[in-house]
């Protein structure tokens, strides 16, 4: 089955991605697309983490990286901080 939308990051693009409660930069190593659950799905790399952090993510976990989610990933972690009470 041909996918029903087309897929929202190429290969290679620099993106944000949710890991649990967090948002953190990533970089999209391949995609494919999962007819029986009419997703793309996303094989991402963390910046700065080691490769065994690689993982396939769905889309709805990847954000376009931009200024406006970058604004988020900082507000999801000062979020973050508050509720831990982290400094």
């Amino acid at each position: 089955m041909a996918p029903s939308t087309p897929p929202l990051h190429e290969v290679n693009d620099r993106v944000l991605c949710y890991h649990g409660p967090l948002i953190y930069e990533a970089k999209v190593l391949k995609r494919e697309f999962q007819t029986q659950d009419n997703i793309w799905e996303y094989f991402v790399h963390y910046a700065g983490w080691k490769s065994k952090w690689d993982e396939w993510v769905p889309a709805d976990r990847v954000l376009a990286y931009n200024e406006a989610n970058l604004a988020k990933k900082q507000e999801v972690s000062e979020a973050q901080k508050k509720t831990s009470g982290t400094p």
